[in-house]
């Protein structure tokens, strides 16, 4: 979706058009925790912030596995602005608590 097909766009491409912008969405948001997180260096790599696409990549779950599972309190995660994001450090220790 482009702009010159955002004028004419057809109510059945609205799913897909919304798939879309929410996928520019997340990639914005990753750069911007990034930058944000390049721009503390004495914070460790492990304090980072992660999005629920890097914290699933991270993983190695689904992102449908891993909202399932901050639903029912299994995974540590905090709300920022609206946002779930996952620190590092603490999706590290929940792995190995949860592989021993």
């Amino acid at each position: 979706m482009d702009k010159s097909n955002a004028k004419s766009l057809r109510f059945e491409d609205l799913p897909e058009a919304m798939g879309q912008l929410i996928q520019r969405f997340d990639r914005i948001e990753s750069i911007l925790l990034n930058n944000l997180n390049k721009s503390e260096p004495e914070k460790k790599e492990e304090d980072e912030l992660l999005t629920i696409a890097e914290a699933a990549i991270f993983t190695k779950y689904a992102e449908q596995t891993l909202r399932t599972k901050v639903m029912k309190g299994e995974v540590p995660s905090i709300r920022l602005n609206g946002k779930r994001l996952f620190r590092k450090s603490e999706l590290i220790a929940w792995i190995k608590g949860e592989t021993i």
